[in-house]
């Protein structure tokens, strides 16, 4: 089972050389990209995937669309981010834009 989750506002988490961990605001979309082992429950899925998104996006801010091929995990994390299950993922999306170009 694996989820795909368009992210407005990608944040990663990066380490010092003293082993101290902080959040690194990155520029640009994202295509943040989760997979679980086929035997995962919808529920576990759903949690995780709340869960892992808190370290992979900005606060206060929601995805741009959701993917799934679980259909009920799909729909799950769309009502729980309060997004339309309809909203497919744009051609291009996450992709630099060229110098000059819009």
């Amino acid at each position: 089972m694996q989820v795909f989750i368009g992210n407005p506002k990608p944040m990663e988490i990066v380490f010092d050389s003293y082993g101290h961990q902080y959040f690194v605001i990155m520029g640009g979309q994202t295509t943040t990209r989760l997979v679980y082992p086929d035997d995962i429950s919808i529920e576990d899925a759903t949690l995780a995937t709340i869960d892992a998104m808190k370290y992979h996006m900005q606060e206060r801010s929601i995805p741009d669309w959701i993917e799934s091929d679980n259909k009920v995990l799909h729909r799950t994390l769309c009502k729980y981010y309060g997004i339309k299950a309809t909203v497919k993922r744009p051609g291009g999306y996450g992709m630099m834009q060229e110098e000059g170009k819009s």
